[in-house]
């Protein structure tokens, strides 16, 4: 998910040239994308790149002709036809490239939409990630370049989204800010790529909390939908649980600037 005052001024710049309805479509499939990895989910981060890609086609298509389109039939024929014209609007081709061949096409060689998928590994959804990042960054950089103090700040929360409030020590993370347990809990399994077991978020919590509130937190937590334990013993977070850490993350950033 992208924090509430962020997203506000990206679908402002974006609107400036993008339809609305593309861009909702743009900006949905790209919280996706982020969600998957931040949960360890390898395949919905290359299903949703996919359909990332595909929404990215659609608004250069709207850029460049001035038409919307729901779905991109042939994206092969429309990446040809994208890469003589998209310069027009002032887009490199490289956004392009890297939507077809990196994104897009990264889905259909690991053939995660069928039957007997080679698994997508913690590289590739690292590889996804990173390119739609930069896509976005390239629409707002693009669409928005008449302010480029504020657009670099934009890109900058965009790119690097981990905030000062985990840090890690050698084989040690610290959370560095006093935000209860259940709190703590949520922004260290946001931070952990595919969760924490029970034991290894004693180990960090407890320093601070007794065993027993840390056990108790976790019941919370699961009770309220905002964390899930997989069959392997990994405590995960959730949708529901990443749109509350990044609330707390919002709070924190306002303090953090000021």
């Amino acid at each position: 998910m992208i924090f509430g005052e962020l997203k506000e001024r990206i679908c402002e710049i974006l609107s400036k040239g993008i339809d609305s309805k593309i861009m909702d479509d743009l900006l949905k499939s790209y919280e996706k994308v982020v969600s998957g990895y931040r949960c360890g989910r390898f395949d919905d981060v290359l299903i949703h790149g996919g359909r990332f890609a595909e929404n990215v086609f659609r608004a250069l298509w709207f850029l460049t002709t001035n038409k919307i389109i729901d779905r991109v039939r042939n994206m092969k024929e429309m990446y040809n036809v994208l890469s003589s014209s998209i310069s027009k609007v002032g887009f490199s081709v490289l956004i392009l490239r890297i939507a077809y061949f990196g994104v897009y096409s990264l889905r259909s060689k690991r053939d995660v939409v069928h039957v007997n998928p080679v698994d997508p590994t913690f590289m590739d959804a690292v590889f996804v990630v990173t390119a739609c990042n930069w896509i976005i960054a390239e629409f707002l950089r693009t669409l928005g370049a008449e302010n480029v103090s504020e657009l670099e700040k934009l890109i900058h929360l965009l790119m690097v989204r981990d905030v000062p409030l985990i840090q890690r020590i050698g084989e040690d993370i610290v959370v560095l800010g006093k935000l209860g347990c259940k709190h703590e809990i949520l922004l260290l399994l946001y931070y952990s790529l595919g969760g924490m077991s029970r034991s290894e978020l004693g180990k960090v919590l407890g320093k601070y909390y007794a065993q027993p509130t840390i056990t108790n937190s976790l019941k919370g937590l699961l009770n309220d939908r905002l964390i899930f334990l997989t069959r392997d013993g990994k405590y995960v977070i959730t949708d529901k649980g990443i749109s509350l850490v990044e609330r707390i993350y919002e709070e924190f950033l306002r303090k953090y600037e000021k």
